[in-house]
């Protein structure tokens, strides 16, 4: 008789609860007002790849995506240019074919119980068991003294410091923004740092 293995979806639990952000606020024009795009800041350092875990599982899979479109560029381009087609009114380049993967990061905790983790990384788990010992807190302090594990805590560490330096950067601005609030309030126009 086989036992189906059961599955748990972090991702699922986490959008129970999800609301949408507000629209922007809208322009004269009847345009959207967008704020720019900012660089999303590097994620943790996933405890699942310290080691790595016996029990972690990652693979990446090609996807199937559309090659770029040939590009008609006005004039030439210098001789030689790889995928480049000279056309009877400029040159037409065609980019290098297109490969993105798509990863998948799964833990198997135990015997039949399989989890999707997503991109998201693991900060603390009590099956974290680092590959090549015997018992898992015996391994867990051997890793951590060892230079793979060193190096982890270092990464930790620094990915910690940039944190808190953003959130006092954003502890300021947010200082400045209540103090100009409160003189706009007023009608009490301060100095301007």
């Amino acid at each position: 008789m086989m036992v189906a293995m059961r599955s748990h979806d972090v991702q699922d639990e986490m959008q129970e609860g999800f609301e949408p952000a507000p629209l922007p606020p809208i322009a004269a024009d009847g345009a959207p007002v967008l704020t720019p795009i900012e660089s999303v800041p590097p994620p943790r350092p996933s405890l699942c790849r310290a080691g790595p875990c016996k029990n972690y599982h990652c693979f990446q899979i090609q996807t199937d995506s559309e090659d770029p479109r040939p590009v008609k560029v006005p004039g030439t381009l210098p001789p030689g240019t790889p995928r480049a087609f000279e056309v009877p009114d400029g040159t037409l380049y065609r980019s290098p074919r297109s490969f993105h993967v798509e990863t998948h990061h799964y833990c198997y905790p135990t015997t039949g119980v399989e989890m999707k983790l997503g991109s998201l990384p693991v900060i603390t788990c009590n099956r974290w068991h680092p590959f090549g010992a015997t018992t898992p807190s015996v391994d867990r302090a051997d890793f951590l003294a060892s230079e793979a594990g060193i190096q982890y805590a270092q990464e930790v560490a620094q990915w910690e410091r940039d944190r808190e330096q953003e959130q006092e950067v954003d502890q300021e601005i947010q200082s400045l923004i209540e103090t100009r609030q409160r003189e706009a309030a007023t009608n009490q126009p301060g100095e301007t740092p």
